[in-house]
This record gives C-alpha cells, sequence and structure tokens, in this order.
C-alpha cells in the first residue's frame, strides 16, 4: 500500500522552538493487543509536536521527528515552557496521539504509546489505464476485516483530471457513478471486494490524465483516513485495457541540428483580439508532449515565465530534442487556463502560434471566510459572474485538504457539496448572462478536533461533468484551535501567494 505521511511528520527537524533547557521526552511503543514492540521491519514514526493553543486536543506545530527501530524512542530538546504531544503513526496502525502534556521546567516527561491495528486490511486493488465510451474507470479492490467487531466504512476516490478544463485540474470525489462515498459493511474476518465505477471525463484530448486516489475512512468521518492509496493513472486517447504509457518522456534523441527556427508566441483576449490587461499578470510555459501524435501536453520543459503587455514572446526551437511541443498559459482576473495548438520540433521554418485566452464562463469575484469564529458558525460566500451571454448551469463544491487531524495515514482529502456535508450533491446554481449572485455554504469542519489543519479550495463545474471544470478558487488555509473558554474556534486565512 502506498502511503504518505502528514506534512507536520516531515518537516520537523528545524522547527524546535529556542529555550535554555534540554528536556527529556520519551517512552516506549507496544502493540496493544500483544504488548510488545511492533513487528520487526515495521516504519514507526514519532513526532513531538507543540500546541499553537494551550486547549487543543491536537498539537500542530512541528519541534522533532525519529523513527522508532526496537520498541522505544527518546527525544532531547531545548523546550519552551508549553504544552506538548507525541503523535505515532506506524504501518497496520492507527494514529496514536496520547494527551497533550505541560512541560513548566527543566522536567523529563516519559509518554508510553499503545498502538492499536487498524480496523480493515488494504489488498489487491485493481485500477484502468483508460476510460470507457461513458467516461468511467472501473476500479476494485479488496477490504478484510481484521477486528472482532463489524465495520462500517466510507470508500471514495478523489479525481483529478487535465485537459480542457479552464481551471487547469478537475478535482471532484465520487463513489459508484456518484459524488456520495459507497458505504462497506463487514462483518468480522469477513472480505469484501468493493467495485466502483468512477466518472473520470469523457472527450478529454490525448495526452491528458486524470489520477486516482483511493480513500476509505469510518462511514460519516471522511477527516480519519484508514486506507490511502493511488489507482493506475487513467490516459485519455489510448484504448482501454492498453499499457500504461512509459512514466517518462523519452530523452534518448539527440537536439535538432540545422538552421536556427523560431516560435512566436501571442496570447490575446478571445474576444478583444488585443493582449492581456496588465492587472492580469499572464504566465506561459512550453510543455513537451509523451508521444508524437497527442493533443495535449503534460511534461514541463522550464518553469512559467511572465509576457511582456505585448503578449508577444520568442522561443528558440533550434536546441529543442525532436519531438512535438505545446504552449500553456494560465493568468488572473478570472482568464481560463489554456493551451496551444501543438508543433513539432525540428520545425521547416519558423512559425506564429496564437493562443486566444477566454474568460472563464463563472468568474469567482471574491470569497468571503470566517475569521475566529465558532467553528459550527463558519459559513463561506462565494461571489459568482456569468461572463457569457448564455445561460450557465453550474456546480460548486469544496475540496478539503486536511494537513493535520485524527487520519491513519496520508492527509485526509474529500469534497463536501451542499449543507457542506462531505459526499452530498454540488451546489447548482443557474445563472443568467451577466448576473451575480452570491452562495453561501457552511464550511463543514464543525467534527474536527481543536488542532486540525488544512487548506480549502472551491471548484466551479459543469453541472452534467464534473472532470469539466469552469474554474477554482483558493480559499485559504483553515486552524481550529480551543480559546480559553473552551470554544472550538476556526480562522481561514488566505494563501500567502
Amino acid at each position: 500500500m502506498s502511503k504518505s505521511f502528514p506534512a507536520r511528520l516531515l518537516a520537523a527537524a528545524a522547527c524546535a522552538p529556542l529555550a535554555a533547557h534540554a528536556v527529556a521526552v520519551g517512552g516506549s511503543i507496544v502493540d496493544a493487543a500483544t504488548g510488545s514492540a511492533p513487528p520487526a521491519g515495521t516504519f514507526v514514526a514519532v513526532s513531538l509536536l507543540q500546541c499553537s493553543h494551550d486547549g487543543n486536543a491536537l498539537c500542530d506545530l512541528p519541534v522533532d521527528f525519529v523513527q522508532a527501530t526496537d520498541g522505544s524512542y527518546r527525544f532531547r530538546d531545548a523546550l519552551a515552557p508549553g504544552r506538548y504531544q507525541v503523535s505515532v503513526t506506524a504501518d497496520g496502525y492507527q494514529l496514536a496521539a496520547p494527551a497533550p502534556f505541560a512541560v513548566v521546567a527543566q522536567e523529563n516527561h516519559r509518554v508510553d504509546v499503545a498502538l492499536e491495528a487498524l480496523p480493515v486490511a488494504y489488498s489487491n486493488p485493481v485500477g484502468c489505464t483508460a476510460p470507457d465510451a461513458r467516461g468511467l474507470c472501473h476500479v476494485a479492490f479488496d477490504l478484510r476485516n481484521t477486528s472482532g467487531v463489524a465495520q462500517d466504512l466510507d470508500a471514495w476516490v478523489v479525481v483529478a483530471t487535465t485537459g480542457p478544463v479552464p481551471a487547469g485540474w478537475s478535482r471532484f470525489a465520487a463513489g459508484d457513478r456518484s459524488p456520495a462515498p459507497s458505504r462497506v459493511r463487514i462483518d468480522p474476518g469477513e472480505t469484501v471486494t468493493v467495485k466502483q465505477a468512477v466518472y473520470v471525463g469523457r472527450d478529454e484530448p490525448k495526452g491528458a490524465l486524470a489520477t486516482l486516489e483511493l480513500y476509505v475512512s469510518p462511514h460519516g468521518a471522511p477527516d480519519r483516513t484508514l486506507v490511502y492509496d493511488f489507482l493506475p493513472t487513467v490516459y485519455f486517447g489510448v484504448t482501454p485495457g492498453a499499457a500504461a504509457e512509459r512514466p517518462a518522456r523519452p530523452v534518448a534523441a539527440r537536439p535538432a541540428a540545422g538552421k536556427r527556427t523560431t516560435v512566436t508566441f501571442r496570447v490575446t483576449d478571445a474576444r478583444t483580439g488585443q493582449p492581456l490587461p496588465a492587472s492580469a499578470k499572464p504566465m506561459s510555459r512550453l510543455m513537451a508532449c509523451n508521444e508524437n501524435d497527442d493533443t495535449y501536453c503534460r511534461w514541463i520543459e522550464g518553469d512559467a515565465v511572465p509576457l511582456p503587455e505585448s503578449g508577444v514572446a520568442v522561443v528558440d526551437t533550434t536546441g529543442l530534442f525532436p519531438g512535438r511541443y505545446q504552449f500553456q498559459s494560465y493568468a488572473g482576473d478570472n482568464y481560463a487556463y489554456t493551451y496551444s495548438a501543438t508543433f513539432d520540433v525540428p520545425l521547416v521554418s519558423s512559425q506564429v502560434v496564437d493562443q486566444p485566452m477566454a474568460r472563464m464562463p463563472v468568474a469567482v469575484d471574491g470569497a468571503t471566510t470566517c475569521d475566529a469564529v465558532p467553528v459550527d458558525q463558519c459559513v463561506l460566500r462565494y461571489t459568482l459572474r456569468n461572463t457569457t451571454d448564455r445561460e450557465q448551469r453550474a456546480a460548486l463544491w469544496l475540496y478539503d485538504n486536511m494537513l493535520s487531524g485524527g487520519f491513519s495515514v496520508g492527509s485526509s482529502v474529500f469534497a463536501q457539496g451542499r449543507g457542506g456535508v462531505p459526499g452530498a450533491p454540488p451546489i447548482t446554481p443557474t445563472l443568467q448572462p451577466g448576473e451575480t449572485r452570491t452562495v453561501s455554504q457552511p464550511a463543514g469542519l464543525g467534527a474536527l478536533a481543536s488542532g486540525s489543519s488544512g487548506w480549502l479550495q472551491l471548484y466551479i463545474g459543469d453541472r452534467a461533468d464534473p472532470a469539466f471544470g469552469e474554474g477554482f478558487y483558493r480559499l485559504g488555509n483553515y486552524t481550529i484551535w480551543q480559546d480559553a473558554g473552551g470554544a472550538r474556534m476556526i480562522s481561514v486565512v488566505p494563501f500567502p501567494f
């Protein structure tokens, strides 16, 4: 099983708070069922965390990180007075985070940790390398109940699709032909094969792809991830059942030789034919195709660069490897992510590539978030605008990436629809030409423990096709904490970029 540990476990070493005293924190780590150390070869990650707020149930500031290989661990750090917590993540076990403890002076602290086995075992994942004619990818996997009680679980796949998507990527969660997770009930000792037909997109250009991430959690608790895995990548424009394409673009060919050739690249406003306004700050980058008959290129050839006010740039193609290329561009002011026609190197002669950029059909002119309010009172408001001369039937969902919380593996990622409920149908406004409307949605984070954190992103899709993202809006990072009065509070602050 593929696992990705939370970011707070990986970036800890350089984050120790300054203080004058060395404090030892250590203890033993055992399997709760056997009372012995976890089996040899088990990866056991132990983090020392500090609480950003004294009342938090979960500490969220990384201090130090070690791997425990013999059933014991030890930190010795210069710790400032405050509240700290030991957090343990291990293969095959649930997250263990004993209650925070207080460091007052120079006293040492022993924190013993008993690890409970994960209640389910995951195996035999099956995916697809291409969608069927309806845009579905048929996936399957086995879940075995390893506990002594029945398990009531939710399983869903997060789909990230590239292609003719104004937002660049369209991210949405799906169960079996539905935005709602698949509910799975398993008796003790039972193994169940879960099958899902997951919509990934259709009519995408050859060369585009969709990544699929599988999540399993207790029913109704998507923040408590028990299983996380990447399923095979889906490629568009290939035959269903065919072997997956090579994971990297071939680079063995020599650079093209011959006379100097260039591509003049022009980005304009699709309506006016004029360069984009300076306020949009357009950026472009050169992309390379995986195959010479692709119409969408996915390999980045260089960093995105800002375009001049003229919107015109010249690229020397003489030193490029033979193959197919494309320009991909993005900009602010609600312009849609756009990619140009492809061109093949070596060029017979210099040429001009035009890339008109349209506004997103449904623009987000602004969003109101929450700052220091009770977590169950956080309501997000989005101002939407139809930029076209035709009716727009949109679908809105909230993409929640939880970086710190009560999950056992990976980062908990899920989509929220109506009422801020995970797996609920999207909000579906209909906007007349030129209409502006403010839509409200509860943040839906009221069940999270204090100390949880993550980031939120709003997606706007075509109501009939969630893989076609009309736009997205980065709402910001959220943190949940407990104030002096014992109330759980939340703030959603804008991204720092």
